[in-house]
């Protein structure tokens, strides 16, 4: 759920927004690269970044929440959260759920909107492109310790390998049904 934001954090926070959407990284969409015109005016609150109209109507059928940078009233708390240093803005996007996408996988402009639905499923809900997990700057590294040794793989980096995402499995709850005899 959203928090109440009061009018003065408002102001600031949109203050704030203003700034970090004028950062070169989130003047491009994270999803197709199209540039803002002036800037780019959606973002994708569960993965921190902005988009496109087209991307921004890819996500929303997935019902992944998007709000406006001109319309939506804004915390500071979300604001912070699209900074880099804390995982958010499309930098992070790139070095994580888009690491190993190619240019020619992503959608283009012209494109019908499936393209751009295929693309955010196979990006953020597969995680098909996935590279290894970003820390947030602001925290410093983890001594290693013998219980996480072992845990995962070491990744390029001596970072842990990110898992991949199973896809969701579905289940037939009724194929075995027999109606029980009295």
């Amino acid at each position: 759920m959203a928090p109440q934001v009061g009018q003065e954090e408002s102001k600031k926070a949109e203050a704030e927004l203003n700034k970090v959407r004028k950062l070169p990284e989130n003047k491009r969409c994270a999803n197709c690269l199209a540039s803002g015109s002036p800037l780019l005016s959606a973002v994708v609150m569960p993965f921190k970044i902005f988009v496109c109209s087209n991307c921004k109507s890819a996500h929303q059928a997935f019902s992944h929440r998007c709000k406006s940078t001109q319309m939506s009233l804004w915390s500071m708390e979300e604001v912070r959260s699209l900074e880099d240093h804390h995982g958010g803005g499309n930098r992070a996007a790139q070095e994580t759920y888009l690491a190993q996408v190619r240019d020619e996988e992503r959608p283009r402009e012209g494109d019908h909107l499936d393209v751009y639905k295929d693309f955010v499923k196979k990006a953020y809900l597969e995680q098909r492109w996935c590279g290894p997990p970003r820390r947030e700057r602001s925290d410093p590294p983890q001594p290693a310790s013998r219980s996480n040794l072992s845990a995962a793989p070491a990744a390029p980096g001596g970072r842990a390998a990110r898992p991949a995402a199973a896809p969701p499995a579905s289940v037939d709850l009724l194929s075995d049904f027999e109606p029980s005899k009295p």
